[in-house]
C-alpha cells in the first residue's frame, strides 16, 4: 500500500464522516463496465469498519429487470441496455427507503443469470449506517437525490474492456461487434447524463498504480448530519488520492446499536 493510495482512502473516509448523520448515508461508486467499482467500494469499505462505521455492501446488478424487459429492444440494442437493465422503482423501495428508517431492506431483488427474483434474506442494520452501491448509471438523474456522495471512478474505454477481458474471456476491443450493447450504451450514458460533471468526486482510474481524484465544478454536497438526501453544488480543489482492493465478509445484525462490520446478505 502506498502513501498515494492510502491517501484517496483517508481523504474519502474523512469526507463521508463529514455527511455522515444518525440515518443511513448514501454513496455512489458508478463507472463504465470493468472500471473496478466492486473492489473499490470492497476497498473503501474495509477503511470505514476500521474507522467503526456500520458498512452495508450492495450493487445495482441485484436490480435487474428480467430478461424479456432488458432484451425488449434487441439484445445488441445500447439503448435497451441503459434504459432498460434495471429495476430503479424497486432499488428504492426494496432497499433506499426501508434501510433509511431503520426497517428490514433487500440488498437484492433479482438474479439476473437465473432470469428469477432472488431469494436474498432481508436485513436489518440499526442506523447510524453507511451504504456502499457499486454499479453503471448511478449518476442518471433520477438517482442522483438518492445518493450523499457519488463517486465516478474515470477509466478509458481502451482499459476497462482489457480489464474485462481478462476477467471475462471478451473480446478487448470496444468497438468489437460483440461489445456494442455495452460500448454505445455507455456511451449513451456519458452524453444524456455527464457522470463526470455531476459526480462528486472524479477518480483517476486508468493506472491503478498512479491514481488521483478530484471534485466535481458541478458536485452536490450534503447537508452535514442529516445522513440522506443533498443539496447545493460547488467547486473545490483537488486533491491527492490512490487505490486499493479488498473483499467483503457478511456479518449478522444483532438488536440495538450496531457494531462496526459490513453487513451483505
Amino acid at each position: 500500500m502506498t502513501a498515494a493510495r492510502e491517501q484517496l482512502f483517508e481523504t474519502l473516509c474523512d469526507r463521508i464522516a463529514g455527511i455522515a448523520g444518525e440515518g443511513l448515508t448514501t454513496i455512489a461508486i458508478d463507472g463504465v463496465d470493468g472500471a473496478g467499482k466492486t473492489m473499490f467500494a470492497d476497498a473503501l469499505a474495509d477503511r470505514l469498519e476500521a474507522r467503526d462505521h456500520v458498512v452495508v455492501r450492495a450493487g445495482v446488478d441485484g436490480f435487474h429487470n428480467r430478461r424479456s424487459i432488458r432484451y425488449g429492444r434487441g439484445k445488441d440494442s445500447p439503448e435497451g441496455l441503459f434504459r432498460d437493465s434495471y429495476d430503479y422503482e424497486a432499488l428504492r423501495t426494496a432497499l433506499l427507503f426501508p434501510a433509511r428508517i431503520g426497517q428490514p431492506f433487500h440488498t437484492a431483488v433479482f438474479d439476473w443469470r437465473s432470469n428469477r427474483r432472488s431469494a436474498v434474506n432481508p436485513l436489518t442494520v440499526p442506523l447510524p449506517a453507511i451504504l456502499l452501491f457499486d454499479g453503471i448509471f448511478l449518476n442518471r438523474p433520477e438517482l442522483r437525490d438518492e445518493w450523499d456522495l457519488s463517486i465516478f471512478l474515470d477509466v478509458p474505454f481502451a482499459v476497462s474492456y482489457s480489464r474485462m477481458a481478462k476477467r471475462d474471456g471478451s473480446d478487448p476491443d470496444p468497438q468489437a461487434p460483440s461489445n456494442r450493447r455495452y460500448y454505445e450504451g455507455q456511451k449513451l450514458y456519458f452524453r444524456e447524463c455527464r457522470p463526470k460533471e455531476v459526480a462528486d468526486v472524479v477518480v483517476d482510474y486508468a493506472d491503478v498504480a498512479v491514481s488521483f481524484s478530484y471534485e466535481s465544478g458541478l458536485r452536490r454536497r450534503a447537508m452535514p448530519g442529516r445522513g440522506f438526501g443533498h443539496s447545493a453544488r460547488c467547486l473545490a480543489s483537488p486533491v491527492p488520492s490512490g487505490i486499493c482492493a479488498g473483499s467483503p465478509r457478511p456479518l449478522c445484525c444483532p438488536s440495538g446499536r450496531p457494531p462496526a462490520g459490513r453487513y451483505r446478505a
